[in-house]
């Protein structure tokens, strides 16, 4: 049997290297994240390390851009979560979330409304990177069936090294924002949730 020469990452240092513990108080939402990125940097170490056929190449970036997508979702969503958890426990707040997340975590939440949600209280805003990737990986996404392609999978420029790397800096890049989102609003009185702290704030500034 070959053995790979390819060190696999520890989940405490998945969770370490993109502040997963800062993020997301929930441990499965947490763990799901932590365990898919442990998936796509292995398999991604794997891809530069080692001379693969064309279309085995094109369909393995292609998988790890739909898991990478479902780390960005998970990250959010946990924020998101860690946000609304937060206003519940406080009684005293009367800014409350503008998301209301339901409390039957198996009812579809878009995308959209958590990134919406997430840029209207000012926890995250992406660059011109992280758009170019959430466009592609949205539309992977949307038409992962073979039946909806245009064009024949291995020649699709987004299925490549280069764009899992930058999907993995969007993840960074969210995951740093919102981390520092929530040390830079951090309050011992806890009146209000990070949320409310933030809009009255902001409202003090412009009034």
């Amino acid at each position: 049997m070959m053995k790979l020469d390819i060190k696999l990452e520890t989940k405490k240092e998945i969770i370490r290297e993109y502040r997963l513990d800062e993020i997301i108080h929930d441990d499965i939402i947490k763990a799901n994240v932590a365990f898919t990125l442990q998936y796509v940097h292995f398999n991604l170490d794997l891809l530069k390390t080692y001379a693969l056929q064309k279309s085995l190449r094109a369909m393995t970036c292609k998988q790890l851009l739909i898991n990478t997508f479902s780390v960005l979702e998970g990250i959010m969503f946990g924020a998101a979560l860690t946000f609304q958890m937060q206003c519940n426990e406080i009684e005293t707040c009367r800014d409350p979330c503008e998301l209301y997340l339901r409390k039957d975590m198996t009812d579809f939440i878009r995308f959209d409304e958590i990134r919406s949600y997430l840029r209207r209280i000012g926890a995250l805003d992406f660059s011109e990177q992280g758009k170019h990737f959430i466009v592609a990986a949205k539309d992977l996404r949307n038409n992962i069936h073979i039946g909806k392609t245009l064009e024949v999978e291995s020649e699709n420029m987004d299925y490549s090294v280069e764009f899992i790397d930058e999907s993995l800096s969007t993840i960074r890049e969210v995951s740093n924002a919102l981390a520092n989102f929530i040390e830079n609003h951090d309050d011992e009185n806890q009146q209000y949730c990070l949320a409310g702290r933030f809009r009255r704030q902001t409202k003090q500034q412009m009034g």
